[in-house]
């Protein structure tokens, strides 16, 4: 096949993909409309020592999009061997089947297994993350203390040119990106990047550095790599390669630690998040892995959110990504430096950026 033929074959295929994820929302599926109201709970719960459970609510359905799921894992078969990039596109296929299958099966007993498959890392890479996740809660105790609460800054506060809401506001209107920055009433992260938009979590407490650290994540991590991807010649780089989210994040936490915003309390919340998703991925019950954590951390406002966030939908824990992926982007750009530039052209892993880097041309 021609590279015209091929390039030609992938924009019918990536718009394929794209109405498929669109069908498949997976995280606005499985995020409650009163999340902050159960962490809430859960943290008084974890204070008192008392027994705690999740109650949440979701103003969506779970989605029965199976069909789709079938239909996707056929054009898998069918794209895997065309064409320079039809395997890439064969992964994706299959990943958005798993994620519908997923969809469908919210609060059901197969979810944490589905969310386990979807998230799961290599060995090597998310064992070496359990141990580093368990060495960042055992830290010293400043690390567990709180910001001061005359310091803090309310998330979404128009007048306040400190908070979240307005500092993202200023970077991206300071460096042109083509994104709006609205607030999203149902967040269970403080912020969250989409098609074309950076939607922020109302009401939340947080400290200036808090807010400097997630504009960065979210702009150098996620907004700048998606403002590239609207360039590039394919729109698999938008839609996302299969583990193309998990590698984003991992790149994400990178862009962090070398800003200098991976702090003591950071890294404290980042094991935490882990440990939480991994317990939910193996199936423990959710009060014995948040009262297990609340018995390592004392940070009980850390714990709950991170649990909170692990078992949501029945145990999504796509957390569980994160930790592993920092390691995983971080040793490929030791062994590979060429990486970076294609890794953050788009939503886009290792596996697929090795593939890409012999295609495409990058800069």
């Amino acid at each position: 096949m021609s590279s015209e033929a091929w390039i030609r074959a992938c924009l019918v295929r990536d718009s394929i993909l794209r109405t498929a994820s669109m069908r498949v929302p997976l995280l606005p599926i499985f995020t409650p409309d009163n999340f902050e109201s159960q962490v809430q709970r859960v943290e008084s719960d974890l204070r008192a020592k008392r027994a705690t459970k999740l109650e949440f609510t979701y103003a969506r359905p779970p989605l029965a999009e199976l069909g789709l799921a079938l239909q996707l894992g056929e054009l898998a078969s069918a794209w895997r061997d065309e064409d320079p990039l039809g395997a890439l596109y064969a992964d994706k296929a299959e990943e958005i089947a798993l994620e519908a299958r997923l969809c469908a099966m919210r609060h059901e007993a197969e979810a944490a297994a589905l969310a386990a498959m979807r998230f799961q890392a290599p060995d090597h890479f998310a064992e070496r993350a359990d141990r580093l996740a368990r060495t960042w809660i055992d830290v010293a105790p400043i690390a567990r203390t709180a910001p001061d609460a005359c310091d803090m800054v309310v998330s979404d506060d128009e007048t306040d040119p400190r908070s979240l809401l307005c500092r993202m506001k200023e970077e991206v209107g300071a460096r042109r990106l083509p994104f709006r920055v609205t607030v999203a009433r149902s967040l269970a992260p403080l912020a969250a990047v989409g098609d074309g938009t950076i939607q922020i979590a109302p009401g939340r407490r947080l400290s200036p550095e808090d807010v400097e650290r997630t504009v960065h994540h979210e702009i150098e991590g996620h907004v700048v790599p998606s403002a590239r991807a609207m360039r590039a010649p394919i729109g698999l780089l938008r839609i996302g390669t299969a583990r193309g989210s998990d590698h984003q994040e991992g790149w994400a936490l990178l862009a962090e630690e070398r800003a200098s915003h991976l702090s003591e309390r950071r890294r404290l919340e980042i094991g935490l998040r882990h440990l939480a998703s991994r317990g939910a991925h193996h199936g423990s019950p959710f009060a014995d892995t948040a009262h297990e954590l609340a018995r390592h951390c004392d940070a009980t406002d850390l714990v709950a959110r991170s649990v909170c966030r692990a078992y949501r939908g029945g145990g999504l824990g796509r957390e569980a990504a994160y930790l592993p992926a920092l390691l995983e982007v971080k040793s490929a750009f030791a062994d590979d430096p060429s990486l970076e530039p294609v890794l953050t052209s788009g939503r886009v892993s290792l596996a697929a950026a090795r593939v890409l880097a012999a295609v495409l041309e990058f800069n």
